[in-house]
């Protein structure tokens, strides 16, 4: 006689691949809603590895390791692989906590329409600037159309001695003066006598990427 199926064992492994597709369901509910956490902490500004592993990684945990602190590197790995984020390495190739997490630059819709021209930015600081006087004497320089970007308060990462720290900007200077460095930043977490005038190319901010002292 052919063997009869066992309704009962049929029916137990369609239940447990039914329990495991809901649990794998779960799973990336939980991992979707913290990426979004993630982004919505990025959208304040760049922030070190270290710190956004201090806010988030015991959520990881309890979604991947079931709780448990693992120091595998997984966790880096996961952060890195995220479409909306991105995550910088040392000199060596690697992922340390002073290694800076930001937003990912979002690529051109080429299928959109172009968007309207805009009039000749340097242009139009030249004419404005010409008519502001320092004493009784008028100026031709035109700042760094790049410091029209910044503000006050923003957040952004800024490089010193080959590392990158997240920092905000103190202080915009429009004199010519100081045209070699004319944003003042401050190191988030240190104190005040870090501060220090830099240059456009030590930030990084989605503000002025991809602009020039030309543009």
């Amino acid at each position: 006689n052919d063997a009869q199926p066992d309704p009962k064992t049929d029916s137990g492994t369609a239940e447990d691949s039914k329990k495991s597709t809901v649990k794998q369901t779960a799973k990336k509910t939980r991992a979707e809603l913290l990426e979004e956490e993630i982004c919505k902490r990025l959208e304040k500004g760049p922030l070190q590895l270290g710190k956004l592993s201090h806010l988030f990684s015991k959520s990881y945990n309890a979604i991947y390791h079931n709780g448990k602190a693992v120091n595998n590197g997984s966790w880096s790995k996961w952060l890195s692989s995220l479409p909306r984020v991105d995550v910088e390495t040392d000199d060596t190739g690697r992922f340390s906590p002073h290694c800076v997490c930001s937003l990912a630059l979002t690529k051109l819709d080429i299928s959109a329409p172009p968007p309207p021209s805009l009039p000749d930015t340097n242009t139009y600081l030249q004419e404005a600037w010409k008519t502001k006087k320092r004493g009784k004497q008028e100026t031709d320089y035109v700042p760094d159309p790049r410091l029209f970007k910044l503000e006050k308060g923003m957040s952004l990462a800024a490089t010193s001695e080959g590392y990158t720290y997240t920092a905000e900007v103190a202080k915009l200077s429009f004199r010519k003066e100081h045209a070699a460095a004319p944003v003042k930043i401050h190191y988030c977490g240190y104190t005040q006598e870090s501060d220090e005038w830099v240059h456009f190319d030590r930030l990084r901010t989605k503000a002025i990427t991809g602009m020039s002292r030309h543009q």
